[in-house]
């Protein structure tokens, strides 16, 4: 026993020299069980804490008077240059699954501590296009998706949506490109409801465009359906 554990640090050690843990924003070497980013580099993200507002959030006013919804979180405001910001780029774009499963444990967390009025039936990815998703080899929503299951003890439904068509980037649009583009995007697969209440979980909200498209169609043919919304970062103050 004593050898098979002593052969695992020495493994764990050897791995670590030849791929070394390097911080996703300032690629500085941290150690073997700190996550993903150093200390200081965590130290400089922005937390919204938005699990202790009594009042309404910026996140809750970006959707008054688009859509119904029954409750909103955001994990961190989303800032360029931010570590944040470069957490969810090697998410995206480098393959990193581990990552979002990881960010999506954290929020899943916060989400407990805010605490929903009615428990949450299923969690639902923000699908991408099939193609992209081919592409890429994943939907980086998925993986946040897992975390926040495993933290809300809960389902994932990728069943339910479907996007229909493959938009270009929206990084660099105006919130009415956003809005216009995000029109009729997305179609609902299934013919009937089994849930009361339902989690919409995406990586960053920016103008809320594809959200509220999903949304307002849920709404249009579930009225009685319960929609919740809940992402790793908000680009809103």
């Amino acid at each position: 026993m004593i050898q098979k554990l002593i052969f695992s640090a020495y493994l764990d050690a050897l791995k670590h020299v030849i791929y070394p843990n390097m911080c996703a924003h300032c690629q500085t070497e941290i150690g073997r069980y700190e996550s993903y980013l150093c200390h200081a580099c965590w130290e400089a993200t922005l937390p919204t804490y938005f699990e202790h507002y009594t009042e309404t959030t910026a996140l809750d006013q970006l959707f008054f008077g688009r859509t119904k919804l029954h409750s909103t979180y955001a994990l961190f405001h989303f800032e360029t240059e931010n570590p944040i910001q470069s957490l969810l780029h090697v998410l995206k774009y480098n393959h990193r699954e581990k990552v979002g499963y990881y960010l999506g444990q954290e929020l899943g967390k916060k989400l407990k501590l805010k605490g929903f009025t009615q428990p949450v039936d299923a969690i639902v990815p923000v699908p991408i296009h099939p193609k992209k998703e081919f592409q890429r080899g994943y939907n980086q929503c998925d993986s946040i998706c897992r975390g926040v299951a495993k933290a809300l003890k809960t389902r994932i439904d990728k069943t339910l949506l479907r996007k229909t068509h493959n938009s270009k980037s929206q990084t660099r649009k105006s919130k009415w490109e956003r809005w216009e583009n995000s029109l009729d995007n997305f179609s609902i697969m299934e013919n009937r409801m089994e849930y009361q209440h339902i989690l919409l979980v995406d990586d960053v909200i920016t103008t809320g465009a594809t959200l509220e498209s999903i949304i307002n169609k849920l709404n249009g043919h579930y009225p009685d359906l319960k929609i919740s919304v809940a992402s790793v970062a908000f680009a809103g103050k």
